[in-house]
């Protein structure tokens, strides 16, 4: 069979209408997101993310061997994700605080860090409009829409304007870019170019793993654009699926073994099918009207299980699920709902996740599953008779626009985030607890204490409202109260350092040097590399008398870092007899 060349007067207006739809979808997501860049970090998760986070601010070879080490103890293993934000902090360094850009006086320009999610939103939002066109050559209104909606839709406005969450964005470009690979790779015809781009779909689905590990269900996706909307047969399709599949098994097992799970937000096996329905409908409610949106939903398993409605939710999806399947014959409707569902598989309670102890629903997770709306929308929309259907479409990118600008102003410092969160779910533990801090790092101590009691009403467990409480006590001189609370903290979690510390120093300001050594040996017995803490041991042990102790410490310190000028000193004192005046 004869290939005849396209007419090159029919390639220009459809080359034109491409490049001007490009164009449109960067500027139209540019500028509906572009006041992020002024906007602050945030003090949940930032500070311990990112600002406050050696392995961030200070880019090495270390770093970089420790993030790529899978048993480093990362809470996930993303090593990609590293790359970059430390690249990007690299780039954000202030040589001395700005509190006008940022309130905590970090020496990391936060707009660095916005400016990469925006950038990042803006490609990705590209790479889908790509997509569709390549799915959808003849519907240009349909893939404009339906890559406005994918950019523009207000749930993805967490993963945007949280610099924490940027390895969503980061994963959401490469797991794009495989997508789009393996679709051109499915619509190839010459042999050695459609492997090569199938093997470049697979890299860069790996990538897309080794960023957030919530592409372990990319190849699920890629298997519904290849047999739904591409038409290829099940023995073609599998026959792709499967390698794609099984490359990423290790990965899982690897990164499965490294992670470290809160063993207190484990669920018996028979309750996640009602978990993980209830957080569908969740997902599908927010998709449809997302109104009211905030970073901590309080949707926790303990909380879903109490209610007879958390079962009830459940028949939600398995109902929609099922009436995609009995409308397989327009197989673009059975495909969007399995890139939804696809996507939204590794964070709807099937398998615990640690921030399921504060929420099993979050917006952050919708970011790659709105390709599933858009992909209904760019299939469907051009398809429907009636006359305003054009307007209604546009109306409704509209109406996602001004909500996302809505939503994103929420975003622009902690107080703002905070009102917004506290007023969606008034019991937000995370709520209390972050704003606690930030008031009290703001000197605010009587606006700090009500919202860390509130947070140890709200969960009697939370050692990190418990130790902030006992330190801000501590500072005030209120010693017995501050002790209780301190003691609880390290009762409710036993590796957290900062209550030791805390209950060390109180102890040597008293005079009980036994407490004082207690506590710093038990900080050296859960992290033997945390030389501060060897430091005061040593210290506390030449003040109780006990110098040839202090000098077997101190030596410790000094062989870890040599360079450490505070244990020179005390070496110095032990050495020369001054410690004898320590007090």
């Amino acid at each position: 069979m004869s290939v005849h060349p396209a007419n090159p007067s029919q390639q220009r207006p459809a080359a034109t209408s491409a490049i001007l739809g490009a164009f449109v979808v960067v500027s139209v997501v540019f500028l509906t997101f572009m006041s992020v860049t002024d906007h602050d970090f945030v003090r949940w998760d930032d500070p311990q993310n990112i600002y406050n986070n050696p392995q961030i601010t200070s880019l090495s070879w270390d770093g970089i061997r420790q993030a790529w080490n899978p048993s480093s103890g990362a809470m996930v293993y993303q090593p990609i994700d590293y790359m970059v934000l430390a690249s990007t902090a690299s780039l954000a360094k202030l040589d001395v605080p700005n509190r006008t850009i940022c309130e905590s006086g970090a020496l990391l320009d936060p707009r660095t860090f916005h400016e990469l999610s925006l950038m990042l939103h803006v490609i990705n939002c590209l790479l889908v409009y790509a997509l569709m066109l390549i799915l959808f050559p003849q519907r240009k209104f349909g893939c404009l829409l339906g890559s406005l909606l994918f950019g523009l839709h207000p749930l993805q406005v967490e993963s945007v304007a949280w610099a924490s969450s940027v390895d969503r964005c980061i994963n959401g470009t490469l797991s794009i870019v495989s997508l789009l690979t393996y679709v051109s790779a499915v619509k190839e015809e010459r042999v050695y170019s459609r492997r090569l781009l199938y093997a470049a779909a697979v890299l860069a689905g790996v990538a897309a793993y080794l960023a957030k590990p919530v592409a372990i269900t990319l190849p699920i996706a890629a298997l519904l654009l290849d047999r739904y909307v591409l038409g290829r047969d099940w023995k073609n399709t599998l026959t792709w699926y499967i390698p794609w599949q099984l490359a990423l098994l290790p990965l899982l097992v690897l990164t499965t073994q490294s992670t470290n799970m809160d063993a207190g937000i484990s669920t018996p096996l028979w309750t996640r099918p009602f978990i993980a329905g209830d957080a569908l409908t969740w997902h599908l409610e927010k998709l449809i009207a997302p109104f009211n949106l905030a970073f901590d939903y309080g949707r926790t398993p303990h909380y879903l299980l109490k209610h007879w409605w958390g079962y009830a939710t459940s028949i939600v999806p398995a109902s929609l699920l099922l009436g995609a399947y009995l409308l397989r014959r327009n197989r673009c409707v059975l495909a969007a709902a399995g890139l939804w569902l696809a996507a939204l598989l590794p964070d709807i309670g099937l398998v615990p996740f640690p921030f399921q102890r504060y929420s099993t629903v979050a917006d952050r997770y919708d970011y790659l599953a709105l390709l599933g709306p858009c992909l209904a929308a760019t299939a469907l929309f051009p398809m429907l008779r009636w006359r305003y259907s054009q307007v209604t479409g546009s109306a409704i990118i509209v109406i996602c626009a001004g909500l996302s600008a809505v939503q994103l102003a929420t975003w622009q410092d902690t107080p703002s985030l905070i009102a917004q969160e506290l007023s969606v779910n008034p019991d937000s533990i995370i709520g209390h607890v972050n704003m606690g801090v930030y008031y009290a790092d703001h000197g605010q101590i009587s606006k700090a204490i009500p919202l860390y009691l509130d947070a140890i009403r709200l969960d009697s467990t939370n050692y990190y409202a418990l130790s902030n409480l006992g330190c801000i006590y501590m500072d005030m001189g209120r010693k017995i109260e501050a002790e209780k609370y301190l003691r609880l903290a390290t009762a409710r979690q036993a590796n957290y350092l900062e209550p030791y510390f805390r209950l060390g120093m109180l102890f040597y300001s008293e005079g009980r040097l036994n407490d004082c050594i207690a506590e710093y040996r038990r900080i050296l017995e859960i992290n033997p590399h945390a030389l501060i803490a060897g430091t005061n041991l040593a210290v506390a042990l030449g003040r109780a008398g006990r110098r040839d102790e202090a000098v077997m410490e101190v030596n410790k310190v000094l062989k870890a870092n040599p360079k450490s000028a505070q244990s020179q000193r005390v070496l110095q004192a032990l050495s020369d007899g001054a410690y004898k005046q320590w007090k």
